[in-house]
């Protein structure tokens, strides 16, 4: 897009104001950026889920060997950590030789963020499309109908 947006400029005689092409190539190149930010957050909102299931799932893991170490005892006064030590324990590797199940990026499990990353697609798959025919129908109709009116050209 701005390859092309150069090569047209340098054809154009060189003005002070904004020319109908510069104005083309920022919309463009807005809508390409808003697709690309969309993407993003999306990917933001599964990989923070992700992190989040991962995590609990290790604090379970956790306190499973725990109890299994004492006896099926939960209630016993060593077994009682405080809420910082059991978050340090999460990323301490227990050595043992259980097998954690997968979590896809497609399917975190967790259904609010799958329903919120599921409409925030839709809203943009159906927005981007209708802002971008508005503003063509708008750009054409300045450029191409107002401005002969206007300028006599």
């Amino acid at each position: 897009m701005t390859t092309i947006s150069t090569s047209v400029q340098t054809t154009l005689p060189r003005v002070s104001y904004i020319k109908a092409m510069d104005v083309w190539a920022f919309s463009c190149l807005f809508f390409v950026c808003a697709s690309l930010i969309e993407v993003a957050i999306i990917n933001y909102i599964k990989v923070n889920e992700e992190r989040k299931i991962k995590t609990n799932e290790k604090k379970q893991l956790i306190k499973q060997d725990k109890t299994a170490e004492y006896g099926g005892k939960n209630n016993s006064k060593d077994y009682k950590q405080n809420e910082n030590e059991l978050d340090s324990a999460v990323f301490i590797n227990s050595g043992s030789k259980r097998e954690e199940p997968e979590i896809s990026l497609l399917n975190t499990g967790n259904n609010a963020a799958e329903e919120k990353c599921h409409r925030i697609h839709v809203i943009s798959r159906v927005t981007f499309p209708i802002v971008f025919a508005i503003f063509n129908a708008v750009y054409w109709f300045w450029y191409g109908y107002i401005n002969r009116i206007m300028y006599k050209v």
